[in-house]
């Protein structure tokens, strides 16, 4: 088996070292001191040297796995992969053994949140246990006769001490030449008997190297590699590689890396990159516990709350300090029925990033969200987990990042979150006919229509325009503008809107002009996309007061969209405050685009949980019901296509 090290060798150091008996040097040394020469003298230091008896235990087997063994695997991606390879081994070399930590990768994969389950993992574990077992041969170690044969031998050879450093090279080539039998019968037979062990553990090590490389590689398929969308790499291929094709090369990818570099430092390349996936993962011993422990601590609501008052006592307190200890919540004595600071500095912590109304510090809704359990939770946490697999979120070292359910936009530079702005998302409205007031269906998918809903996307910023035109789309002039139009045939202009191409009704639109009530505000962020969705300024800032911020037809509004548009001009070199300063103030005010030299990618994702910067975890608002659906707590109905009007 070729490149394939044994267990049962790896303790031959050690052993030469400390393996000869005091008997056994004793009777070596006189036997060589009576003859002071060169070869008695090197002879000595043979006796003690490690590296000639590490050298004579190195005896690898020749071959390559045994092809039997693809038996155990049920991945035809993975047999093409070995195939290709040659059938050489993966996990188990002569260099460098995987075998135990491959098993613990694989064992650690329910802490990851996970459902996958190795199919093979009790077989491997029982033959990883067996290939650390020593087995029948033993590690080779000098005795008390060795230097007396190999004293007479060398000399009956002409064997050439002189040269310490070539002679122990020479020496251990003698060995494992086919000059062994005159130089040391005793070692030529522990290679055979080696060579032997080695042979009858042959076919188990093959099955365990192919089940590991089999199993990690199918783990590594339910972490990364089975989510083509989830590499950027890939992009450029899309039109020509179909998905399969592209899960097929990674997969081979990675099991040539696995061989390279070894199987924790492959698994370290393919992890989600974006820092909140390994957050959540350890995110997760919190609501293991709970769960363990039965549940959270009970809390129950008194039948009439007020809002507390910090300083007096209540006698739920106890309990809600507890409670919110149990999610790691940073409050202090847990038996005091004092309403403290800190108590109402959690809760109000809590609220946020649970996102329930600011209105109240404790009311009914408190303690139903409170009343989650632990396992549910776990649940949110584990999908948001998974949806950081199958995103290519975090792949780049500058990007801008849109969470839907989280209402922010963020802006992530070298690994660290350097901008992160409030915003507003689409509204989750249905469409309804205007007449009969019946929902719509979807004409793509014939599902009730929710044609507001900002939709999860990827490009790249590559405009920023301050003082922009907006210009309305469709569905909005129809719907909205042009109902007010038919009740005042001055509406356009009085409220700043001008009719573009009116003599051609296939290019005709309308557009709001630039002005202190823009609905974009003074600025928008444009990246090319289908759905004709970009970010931007709002006059209307009274929204982003509220905890949820589903309001907008589908564009996203930013609450400090000049922060935004500083970072990201700074970062391009087009920064010049007092020039931005004299175009936000002109009168009369003119649209103004800046072309980024080195547009930013964007991501506008759907992810449900996040860890705050102050350590527990946000839930956050299922607003589309994305997350309901994909768990089948709600079953969407598909509407019947509505029929044409009777002429």
């Amino acid at each position: 088996m070729n490149n394939v090290k044994y267990g049962l060798l790896l303790f031959a150091i050690c052993a030469a070292c400390s393996g000869h008996t005091e008997n056994a040097t004793e009777s070596t040394t006189s036997s060589i001191h009576a003859k002071d020469d060169t070869l008695s003298r090197w002879l000595l230091q043979v006796r003690d040297n490690p590296d000639i008896i590490s050298a004579l235990n190195e005896i690898p087997a020749n071959g390559n796995i045994d092809e039997s063994a693809l038996d155990a695997c049920s991945d035809s991606d993975v047999k093409a992969a070995l195939a290709e390879r040659g059938y050489t081994p993966v996990i188990i070399q002569n260099a460098r053994d995987d075998s135990a930590a491959g098993l613990q990768i694989l064992k650690q994969i329910p802490d990851t949140g996970s459902k996958f389950v190795p199919a093979n993992l009790d077989e491997i574990e029982k033959l990883v246990q067996n290939h650390a077992q020593p087995g029948n041969a033993q590690a080779f170690s000098w005795n008390e006769n060795d230097f007396n044969a190999l004293d007479k031998n060398l000399r009956q050879i002409d064997f050439d001490a002189s040269v310490a450093a070539d002679a122990n090279d020479a020496f251990v080539q003698l060995l494992k030449g086919d000059k062994c039998e005159q130089v040391l019968p005793r070692y030529c037979q522990y290679v055979k008997d080696t060579q032997n062990a080695q042979t009858n553990s042959f076919k188990d090590s093959s099955r365990l190297d192919i089940l590991l490389t089999c199993e990690l590689t199918k783990w590594a398929g339910e972490l990364r590699l089975n989510y083509p969308k989830n590499d950027y790499k890939f992009d450029r291929f899309r039109p020509f590689v179909d998905d399969k094709t592209i899960v097929s090369i990674r997969k081979k990818a990675f099991i040539d890396d696995m061989a390279k570099r070894g199987a924790e430092a492959a698994f370290a390349t393919i992890a989600p990159p974006h820092p909140q996936y390994l957050a959540l993962i350890k995110s997760r011993k919190t609501y293991l516990d709970a769960i363990a422990a039965g549940g959270w601590p009970t809390v129950t609501a008194p039948a009439k709350i007020v809002d507390p008052v910090v300083g007096k006592s209540y006698a739920y307190v106890p309990d809600l300090k507890k409670r919110l200890r149990a999610e790691n919540y940073d409050v202090d004595d847990l038996n005091s029925e004092v309403f403290d600071q800190k108590l109402l500095d959690a809760i109000n912590l809590y609220r946020e990033l649970h996102q329930l109304a600011n209105k109240k510090v404790v009311d009914a809704v408190l303690f139903r969200n409170l009343a989650v359990s632990p396992q549910d939770r776990l649940d949110t946490i584990d999908l948001a987990i998974q949806k950081y697999r199958e995103l290519a979120v975090g792949s780049l070292n500058y990007y801008v990042m849109v969470n839907i359910p989280d209402f922010h936009v963020e802006v992530w530079k070298d690994g660290k979150r350097d901008v992160r702005l409030r915003i507003v998302v689409g509204n989750d409205n249905l469409q309804r006919d205007p007449v009969t007031k019946k929902v719509m269906p979807d004409p793509e998918t014939s599902y009730p229509w929710h044609p507001n809903r900002t939709p999860i996307q990827t490009s790249k910023i590559n405009e920023i325009i301050l003082n922009p035109y907006w210009n309305v789309p469709a569905r909005i002039r129809i719907e909205e503008l042009e109902p007010k139009l038919a009740q005042n045939p001055n509406y356009y202009a009085e409220n700043n809107y001008e009719e573009v191409n009116v003599d051609n009704p296939k290019l005709y639109y309308v557009r709001e002009l630039p002005n202190p009530k823009n609905s974009l505000g003074q600025v928008k962020f444009m990246f090319p996309n289908p759905h004709n969705t970009y970010l931007h300024d709002t006059p209307a800032k009274a929204a982003f007061k509220n905890p949820t911020r589903a309001m907008s037809h589908g564009c996203m509004r930013v609450q400090n969209p000049m922060q935004l548009a500083e970072y990201l001009l700074k970062n391009d070199g087009q920064w010049d405050r007092s020039k931005i300063h004299s175009i936000l103030n002109a009168k009369p005010l003119e649209q103004v685009t800046y072309e980024l030299k080195n547009p930013v990618d964007v991501d506008v994702v759907y992810i449900n949980a996040r860890v705050d910067d102050a350590g527990p975890v946000a839930f956050l608002s299922d607003v589309y019901q994305y997350d309901a659906v994909r768990t089948g707590k709600v079953v969407l109905h598909k509407l019947p296509n509505p029929k044409p009007a009777a002429k």
